[in-house]
């Protein structure tokens, strides 16, 4: 979810990345008129956008099967305000989960059922094809990664024991583990899908390919949060989105809703910050 200095790094570089539909060319439709009578062109059945059942979870970022959902959402007219503003932008948070409650509701569930998490006959109700996944996220199979974590989820203490080995301190460490949360859960192994510019985003902090970290060690939560400390400075996480400085800035400027967002999804986190 780090933003890089190119476009791409969703996770956090967001700027727009709308599902695309694709549209005929207009030397497509003019060949298309030119069939003769006695030759029937080929009609394709349009697909349905996919949805991946790894994706129906609260906190997913950079997912295609995100972005057909908010896509339907917003043509079909069931998108927040927010999430309308925000575009498809492949992250599954409020605005996303409070427009697919509202589908629910919609197409029936009752209050207990309508949890605004997508599962498979509300994903089919809308138009997605529901495909199964194995894993809540893709995860890396290199090494690097000290004795005890395995590619598991660090605890709160442990995270935090991390941030603080990489050079963070009060209060800023507290902002730091709640990005780190936001960005991955504390994953260390944690890989974001392919970007629109053939980037990925990589472990805690979702650091971006653009910032040429090690990828022998970028699994590694200690070297991961060690880049974070260095493109951060220990106190300007704009990179990420928060603040109002730098990217943040214009993010803030182009895309209030959801720069108040990513805000309101650290501070959720910060406040679980282990003391």
């Amino acid at each position: 979810m780090l933003k890089g200095s190119v476009v791409g790094t969703v996770s956090l570089c967001l700027a727009a990345a709308f599902g695309v539909i694709a549209i005929p060319s207009a030397s497509a439709a003019t060949n298309a008129d030119r069939v003769t009578a006695t030759v029937a062109p080929t009609v394709r059945a349009s697909s349905k956008p996919a949805f991946n059942s790894a994706a129906a979870r609260y906190g997913v970022t950079n997912s295609k099967s995100v972005r057909n959902l908010q896509t339907l959402l917003i043509r079909k007219r069931y998108a927040t305000a927010g999430l309308a503003q925000a575009g498809a932008t492949g992250a599954y948070f409020t605005q996303t989960k409070a427009s697919v409650k509202k589908f629910q509701r919609k197409i029936g569930y009752g209050k207990a059922s309508a949890t605004g998490i997508i599962e498979k006959r509300s994903a089919k109700k809308l138009g997605l094809k529901w495909v199964a996944g194995s894993s809540p996220a893709t995860l890396s199979v290199g090494g690097g990664l000290p004795t005890g974590t395995n590619g598991a989820a660090l605890s709160p203490t442990q995270l935090k024991s991390v941030l603080a080995a990489a050079g963070f301190s009060e209060p800023y460490i507290r902002t730091a583990w709640g990005i780190a949360m936001r960005e991955s859960r504390g994953y260390p192994r944690v890989v974001s899908p392919l970007n629109s510019n053939g980037t990925r985003d990589h472990g805690l902090f979702q650091i971006n390919d653009v910032h040429k970290p090690d990828l022998n060690l970028i699994y590694d939560p200690l070297y991961n949060a060690k880049v974070a400390f260095r493109l951060s400075g220990g106190t300007d996480f704009s990179h990420w989105g928060i603040g109002d400085r730098g990217w943040a800035g214009t993010l803030k400027r182009t895309q209030p809703t959801y720069w108040q967002m990513l805000q309101d999804e650290m501070v959720r986190f910060r406040n679980q910050y282990p003391g």
